[in-house]
């Protein structure tokens, strides 16, 4: 939450405080995976490297949408690990 905290979007401070609060976190501890998976994704998708390591933190954490931010027409839509949704 740092950026919309900085930038004083309280209206996105309040949607991510109320999302947190509901505890549906799942710490993926599992690095090497992690690091595999976004690299194969990255090669096989054009993804960037952060996108690729969110792809791959929620495919291993079993997560059924990938929400983002992120325009439709962007790398991150061609994952075939789990469905990518726009916010």
């Amino acid at each position: 939450m740092p950026k919309p905290v900085f930038n004083r979007n309280l209206p996105e401070v309040e949607f991510l405080r109320s999302y947190f609060d509901q505890k549906v976190l799942i710490w993926v501890q599992d690095v090497e995976s992690t690091v595999r998976i976004a690299q194969e994704q990255a090669e096989l998708c054009d993804l960037r490297v952060m996108d690729a390591l969110h792809v791959a933190a929620a495919y291993l954490g079993e997560a059924d949408v990938l929400y983002t931010l992120e325009k439709k027409t962007k790398p991150m839509y061609r994952t075939e690990l789990l469905r990518v949704e726009c916010l």
